[in-house]
């Protein structure tokens, strides 16, 4: 099975919140809300799927999804962290930095730096890396790099399993 997992941005609080997961499953597509979609007041349903609780299973892929895909014809469709104990916004923040010279290039994103933080902290750091995978310079400048998070997978370790990325249906 494949799942990719909704990220929202709450424009009052400006923090991304994963409040969905689509998954593939032989011939059927699911969606389901997560536990992330709960924690804001901000945040509404996708559509008809107004139902926080359900499960909806379809044939096809949800037209709210198949129309956001990004065509084949365009060109992006085709390191390191360090934690910054300084950042007061996010104490689990994951600064993204070069290597010589130092420079830094940004934070990896908050709903993910738990799940990084816990896999560094089990494999060491020096066993992860991180590479840019793509540029998309027609997108804001706080989401223009794609990255590519590479580590050995520990035994008992579960990517996404905070209680924000469960479900709810």
């Amino acid at each position: 099975m494949k799942r990719l997992f909704l990220i929202w941005h709450d424009p009052e609080s400006s923090r991304w919140l994963p409040v969905g997961q689509l998954s593939r499953d032989r011939d059927d597509y699911r969606f389901v809300y997560t536990k992330g979609a709960e924690e804001s007041e901000n945040f509404l349903p996708f559509g008809r799927m107004t139902n926080l609780h359900a499960v909806y299973v379809a044939k096809e892929l949800f037209p709210l999804f198949s129309n956001r895909l990004m065509p084949r014809s365009r060109p992006e469709y085709r390191d390191f962290l360090t934690k910054d104990f300084q950042n007061p916004s996010d104490p689990s923040a994951l600064l993204v930095r070069t290597g010589e010279p130092l420079s830094i290039v940004g934070y990896c994103p908050r709903f993910y730096s738990a799940e990084f933080s816990k896999l560094i902290d089990l494999v060491g750091g020096d066993r992860v890396v991180v590479a840019v995978s793509a540029v998309n310079l027609d997108a804001p400048l706080q989401f223009r790099l794609r990255c590519r998070l590479t580590a050995p997978w520990p035994a008992g370790f579960t990517a996404c399993s905070q209680d924000a990325f469960q479900p709810l249906g």
